[in-house]
């Protein structure tokens, strides 16, 4: 293109902006000076303008303009010029659909009264007590809950039949016997989405239940007890006595959302059964802990067509006694306490049950580890041939505990072992076992995170509880596992012990081992480091096993990038070591 023509272009482009004064209406949004505002208005001409208060604009350039205000954004006041006494003053403002007023709660004092009349707004958030004439608004949220919010609410809600949104939120504490009342009055609107979030409050008692005919959608963190047949969404933060009485009332509900950190009280009588019909995903945003009450709770929510489900444990960690002047070094200082260990155990026992219950036929099991800058996160999620076939996540279990760094050869299983997370899946009818883990997340220069080997079991009661819940799952065919640095180093624990020549062979069944991510040198030939050596001593032990009948032979996969350098160099010459099991063991590669 010639610049000529390139000049013609631009000039073509300039005259078709300068002639939009929609596009300037939208500019003037952004501006953030007297002199810009002044430069830009004449543009917009008669179009309706957007504006947004800033501290160098003077408000009453702004407030000169609001009857062509389409929308407006403020987030301060003026003392002298205060946005409640212009939107009073200035009576109708037909060509008003959107207002926002989110100014400090600090200064609410001196906002003053405001009487609005937009008859064609649609979307309002306001901070103080009003009278508003709105008889079409479709959304309106309330950033400060005050005695005279029920009467606001009451008058909003009969004057605007199509509000269909609702929020109410406050950040200092609410006047409590104030709820039952407004949630009476709400009720009596055609709302399809309800949102409250009253901070600092104290347990509040359960107000009576209210029918909501067209509620979809409920967000709450205050006992709101609703009678719904079309509610699809709930998410709630209320003690779990209070939560059983709401689910009792939305049996329709699809999706369920759970924050759950109160106990409950001394003299609870819990529901006998939850049913939930339709429910297809609950998360349990459980903070810090797991009460008892909670995995109790769980276990009674009957939901049979459950395709996603999601809860967090996070173990307390303790610091070690023996310090770094006895030879410790600081990456070692840590470790997870026998008794939150424990009472994980005793809770996932309990919650093993209702998660097999959710299962149809086999299954299958990834376990996937994942570094964040300051902790790392095992991730369980157990799924069936239904949950995969519609692309769900099935059941997860997220562990969380401290990342460990250092540049030596440590093993860190005191932060991460699987035995007692295990036990919520160690079932017969798990059919493939999936090991992964992913690179870290940070960009820090510190020392880099060490992929704990999560099979390896320092303590005695580990390693029991292990193999036994290994043992359960007699089911499993299938085996992958990535080559992490910790695996290649130090080998995998798991491998030593499916390896182990004892009387009872864990997972007699498998019948395929895929290995992945195994690296290449710079001559082309393998690393194949202390893993191979605990294959090929796998290899043996299943050939001696196979001969009696007790285990079934394996089928060894090795998948690599490039598959090609396997043939002739390093590969070949490892495997002429095992050709005697050639009658029992396939040893094939294939390109990933």
């Amino acid at each position: 293109m010639t610049p000529l023509r390139l000049r013609c272009i631009c000039r073509r482009i300039t005259s078709i902006v300068d002639n939009c004064p929609l596009y300037w209406s939208r500019v003037l949004c952004l501006v953030r000076d007297d002199a810009s505002w002044k430069a830009i208005l004449p543009k917009t001409k008669e179009a309706p303008i957007t504006f947004r208060t800033s501290s160098g604009i003077s408000p009453k350039h702004q407030a000169y303009e609001l009857r062509r205000t389409s929308a407006a954004y403020i987030t301060r006041d003026d003392p002298e010029l205060p946005w409640n006494k212009l939107l009073t003053v200035i009576g109708a403002l037909p060509a008003l659909r959107e207002l926002e007023l989110k100014r400090p709660h600090f200064n609410m004092a001196h906002y003053g009264e405001l009487q609005l009349n937009a008859p064609n707004l649609r979307h309002l958030v306001v901070d103080s007590d009003a009278t508003l004439l709105t008889p079409l608004l479709r959304s309106l949220e309330i950033t400060r809950f005050t005695r005279d919010t029920t009467a606001m609410l009451r008058s909003v809600i009969q004057a605007s039949p199509s509000l269909d949104t609702l929020s109410i939120s406050d950040i200092v504490s609410p006047d409590t016997p104030l709820w039952p009342s407004t949630l009476d009055v709400i009720s009596r609107s055609q709302i399809a989405t309800l949102f409250v979030q009253l901070h600092n409050w104290d347990r509040m008692d359960l107000p009576p239940a209210v029918h909501f005919p067209t509620l979809r959608r409920l967000t709450t963190n205050v006992p709101t007890p609703v009678l719904s047949s079309t509610l699809e969404y709930l998410d709630t933060e209320v003690p779990i006595d209070q939560v059983e009485v709401m689910l009792s009332g939305v049996v329709a509900v699809e999706t369920l959302k759970m924050s759950l950190t109160w106990q409950l009280p001394d003299s609870h009588e819990p529901h006998l059964f939850t049913i939930l019909p339709r429910c297809r995903t609950m998360i349990l945003n459980n903070g810090r802990s797991v009460v008892d009450a909670l995995a109790d709770f769980v276990t009674r929510i009957q939901a049979p067509q459950l395709e996603h489900f999601t809860v967090h444990f996070h173990p307390s960690v303790s610091k070690n006694a023996i310090s770094q002047a006895n030879g410790v070094p600081p990456c070692l200082s840590r470790n997870i306490m026998r008794s939150s260990m424990r009472k994980a155990h005793r809770q996932l026992t309990h919650l093993s049950s209702f998660f097999e219950a959710h299962m149809q036929g086999t299954v299958d099991l990834n376990v996937h580890t994942q570094h964040y800058d300051d902790n790392a996160c095992i991730t369980y999620r157990i799924s069936d041939h239904l949950i995969r076939a519609r692309s769900k996540p099935g059941i997860e279990l997220h562990t969380i505990f401290p990342s460990a760094r250092c540049q030596v050869n440590h093993r860190h299983a005191d932060l991460a072992s699987i035995a007692y997370s295990l036990t919520a899946f160690a079932w017969p009818s798990v059919n493939k076992v999936s090991i992964a883990s992913s690179p870290s997340l940070t960009r820090s220069r510190r020392a880099p995170h060490i992929d704990p080997d999560i099979f390896y079991a320092t303590h005695k009661e580990d390693r029991v509880l292990l193999r036994r819940n290994l043992e359960l799952m007699c089911g499993v065919r299938t085996l992958e596992f990535d080559i992490t640095e910790t695996v290649y180093r130090n080998g995998s624990a798991l491998l030593l012990l499916l390896a182990e020549d004892t009387t009872v062979c864990i997972w007699p069944h498998l019948e395929q081992v895929r290995i992945r991510g195994v690296r290449q040198r710079a001559d082309g030939s393998s690393v194949l480091g202390e893993w191979w050596k605990q294959i090929k001593t796998l290899l043996a032990r299943r050939l001696r096993a196979s001969q009696s009948g007790s285990c079934a032979p394996i089928k060894i996969i090795i998948a690599s990038d490039e598959v090609g350098t396997w043939e002739g160099k390093g590969a070949q010459s490892q495997l002429t070591e095992v050709q005697v099991l050639r009658q029992s063991v396939q040893l094939t590669y294939e390109q990933l």
